[in-house]
């Protein structure tokens, strides 16, 4: 299937099991995969896709991920099958919402302007000292170890049932929301 055309894409409910190659853009305006099974993709180039959101899909075989880090935004939503070590670094907005992000050792934020983490299962060590703006709603009763923020962040956000242990320095965020800790 090449699909590498395509400047606004919306799969949904599609079957590539038996698919071989599957391309896409990676200069398109907008990608939405929905509910895709079988991708058999080692690698997502999205290097200039200016929206990308992958949603109710697997994503177990693959490696690496290449996003615009101009783009409007990317977002994952009820996605399973990440990998352990996750680079998410030099994004403008990223959101990651209803899943679990337990599997995942590591994920790196090195330089991503907006992250948001939605009823999420947080890892036990999150690292978000160079995001200027977060907003966390995990999901309810997760007990977080250890979060570093970025010290000079310009808004963070912290709602919902959760348990924060260890200490956490706010002291130069510009504008600084807990709900319900």
């Amino acid at each position: 299937v090449n699909l590498s055309a395509i400047n606004n894409l919306y799969l949904s409910d599609i079957d590539l099991s038996n698919v071989s190659e599957f391309k896409l853009n990676p200069n398109a305006q907008s990608i939405t995969l929905d509910y895709i099974k079988g991708l058999k993709l080692k690698k997502i180039d999205a290097s200039n896709v200016q929206r990308l959101e992958i949603l109710n899909s697997d994503l177990s075989g693959i490696d690496e991920y290449s996003f615009n880090p101009t783009a409007e935004k990317i977002v994952f939503k009820r996605v399973s099958g990440l990998k352990e070590n996750l680079d998410l670094s030099n994004l403008n907005n990223l959101e990651i919402s209803e899943m679990s992000l337990d599997n995942v050792n590591s994920i790196k934020f090195n330089n991503t302007k907006k992250v948001t983490l939605f009823k999420v299962g947080l890892p036990k060590i999150l690292d978000l000292s160079s995001v200027d703006y977060v907003s966390i709603v995990p999901e309810s009763g997760n007990d977080v170890s250890d979060i570093k923020f970025n010290k000079n962040a310009k808004n963070i956000t912290i709602s919902g049932s959760t348990t924060m242990h260890g200490n956490h320095d706010f002291s130069g965020v510009k504008t600084l929301e807990l709900n319900n800790i």
